[in-house]
């Protein structure tokens, strides 16, 4: 593929490659585990892509025209999915994500359970089948699962937080923080290219980043050609105007800091916390030595069932927040939001301890063994398993710098280097999914293929 640039285009690139350059990488907490290979659920291309365009959609729309393509959201994918559908079946959909956002409806697992039941029911229907093909079948089935998911953590979060309180006897005081974030300077003498602007995060953080698939969109005839052209050079003016604009808005920011570039992130990560909790730690048996602590609550939803011990990539999220706010412990809870009549039992019969269990009850709760707990044979509905920095088996400070920060700089390092090389990226965008694969395990060494 062959690419003539004309003087504007030079202008623009000029333009282009300051703006990657100055763009400080910000990262969720809730990705910290997938980026460093430790969720087995995530998809990394499409972690990859979100974070390539982060706060650059003047680059997302040069690469679209460049590359003759399209990129566009996954709501805009859904509902060109949606239009092959007949009017029934997509009253059907429409109706079940009227209630999913109904606090009052999906506020406990049995009617997540229901709704999720309901989205396979559609899917095995003989006239979606007909009119769908697999990956479209899987795209929209993963999405509506997924809806269906996070609406009820959102609808169940104060439920969970109160049941908290009610279990370990102490107030969650601080409830859904705006945001937090850690800046992570480069190592020193380490060759990591420096940004040239540092960014505010705000509770608007969350919502710049941009999920994006690729569709073709090639056009043959001369006429739409021409205007084509045409329309790109309009486009290029403005995008030419908007970008020198931002880039001024940077220079004037970097003029304004004191210091050298040092002091410029290599990025940055951010969250957004459950809760936070002042307990007293009575884990020793001298009272003298009882003390405040300030734990780090975060409440997860289950449907179907409470695992025994959660999994690392939630235990990671919940680390980066005990990091961020300094803190040494933390309370990851595991619940499911069951209906009311059900749920009386449960409240009754379990309470929690910061030993990492949850235990029955007994008639004096002041004698009850919290050494050694007695765990219910029949699985609870809520369970707290009580995370610290420096204990078994993780030792999550230790490996903290040991592995996940030199995994977020390589991650940050592969990201800055598709940025800054078209060619590469153009041929990443270009590549099938295991070509894909390949070429960020190139980039980004402790990836692991999947399986063939």
């Amino acid at each position: 593929m062959k690419f003539k640039f004309s003087e504007a285009d030079r202008e623009m690139e000029q333009i282009m490659s300051e703006l990657k350059i100055q763009q400080v990488l910000r990262i969720s907490c809730s990705d910290i585990a997938a980026v460093c290979g430790f969720n087995p659920w995530s998809k990394m291309d499409a972690l990859f892509e979100k974070y390539l365009y982060q706060d650059l959609p003047e680059l997302m729309e040069l690469d679209a025209q460049n590359l003759d393509t399209e990129f566009i959201t996954i709501e805009q994918q859904i509902n060109g999915i949606l239009d092959k559908l007949d009017e029934e079946d997509k009253r059907q959909l429409k109706l079940l994500d009227s209630d999913v956002l109904n606090s009052d409806l999906l506020n406990n697992n049995a009617k997540a359970e229901e709704f999720l039941s309901q989205v396979k029911l559609l899917m095995d229907n003989k006239k979606v089948v007909d009119k769908l093909n697999c990956d479209e079948l899987k795209v929209i089935a993963d999405e509506y699962r997924g809806r269906i998911r996070r609406n009820y953590g959102i609808h169940c979060a104060h439920k969970l937080l109160d049941r908290y309180e009610e279990h370990c006897g102490f107030p969650v005081t601080e409830r859904n923080l705006q945001s937090i974030k850690m800046v992570v300077m480069p190592l020193e003498n380490s060759g990591v290219k420096r940004s040239m602007i540092s960014v505010s995060v705000d509770h608007r953080l969350h919502s710049s980043s941009t999920d994006v698939q690729i569709a073709s969109s090639s056009s043959n005839s001369s006429s739409s050609i021409s205007m084509r052209d045409a329309f790109s050079e309009l486009l290029m003016a403005s995008k030419r105007s908007s970008a020198e604009c931002k880039l001024q808005a940077m220079n004037d920011k970097r003029k304004r800091r004191k210091g050298d570039c040092s002091r410029t992130p290599s990025f940055v990560l951010v969250g957004r916390v459950d809760g936070i909790s002042h307990q007293l730690d009575t884990s020793s048996d001298d009272a003298a030595l009882w003390r405040p602590i300030k734990v780090v609550v975060e409440m997860k939803s289950r449907v179907k069932r409470v695992a025994p011990t959660p999994p690392l990539y939630e235990q990671i999220q919940l680390v980066s927040y005990m990091t961020i706010l300094d803190c040494s412990c933390g309370d990851l809870g595991d619940c499911l939001c069951l209906s009311r009549s059900v749920d009386a039992a449960y409240i009754n019969k379990y309470t929690v301890y910061a030993s990492n269990t949850v235990q029955a009850v007994a008639e004096d709760p002041i004698k009850t063994d919290r050494a050694h707990p007695v765990v219910q044979e029949d699985a609870p509905s809520f369970q707290v398993t009580r995370i610290t920095l420096d204990g078994p088996p993780y030792y999550h400070r230790r490996y903290w710098d040991a592995v996940i920060l030199p995994r977020l700089r390589t991650f940050r390092e592969a990201i800055y280097e598709m940025r800054s090389n078209d060619l590469l990226r153009y041929a990443y965008l270009q590549h099938t999914y295991d070509d894909k694969m390949r070429l960020l395990q190139s980039l980004i060494p402790f990836l692991e293929l999947p399986d063939d």
